[in-house]
């Protein structure tokens, strides 16, 4: 697992669908831990540590779905892209929401903040089972080698070659 958290540091590889779900599954494993220990020492988490902790589980996250992208041969700059997307989307919808219903959409608890919310978090539903059904591509991309037995492989990007790029010398 240590091994496995050490290659999740870099986004650069390319992680098949059974290597992102070892990151995901550990990643969720060492939140619950955290948490657990949280709450079993009645302890607040807030301040800088926590922000270094979240910063840390948000770098791991790119990582791993970098990797991914990288899998099925399309770039990392697809994750801040969908980023700007979706806050694009979650204010559209607010505003829209906001002005056919009223301000009471953004009561908390209300039904119609879930309605929101369902609404704002289904884009991110869908790209989350998206990237873990998706096939990878089966041969060396520019991103480097297939994964492994461990479903993620650990090569440097390739060099750019015409056989990688699809075209004849």
């Amino acid at each position: 697992m240590i091994q496995l958290l050490k290659f999740s540091l870099s986004p650069f590889g390319r992680c098949n669908r059974s290597g992102l779900l070892r990151m995901t599954c550990a990643l969720l494993a060492i939140q619950a831990v955290v948490a657990a220990l949280v709450w079993l020492l009645a302890a607040t988490f807030h301040g800088p540590m926590a922000m270094i902790f979240k910063s840390l589980f948000l770098w791991l996250g790119f990582c791993a779905t970098a990797k991914r992208l990288h899998d099925m041969g399309l770039s990392a700059w697809w994750v801040p892209s969908f980023f700007i997307a979706l806050i694009l989307w979650s204010f559209l919808q607010t505003f829209a929401m906001v002005i056919l219903i009223g301000p009471d959409v953004l009561h908390i608890y209300g039904p119609m903040f879930w309605l929101l919310l369902a609404g704002i978090i289904t884009p991110v539903l869908a790209v989350t089972i998206w990237l873990h059904y998706a096939p990878g591509q089966p041969n060396r991309n520019i991103y480097g080698s297939p994964p492994g037995q461990s479903g993620i492989s650990h090569s440097a990007p390739a060099k750019l070659t015409p056989d990688l790029l699809g075209k004849s010398i």
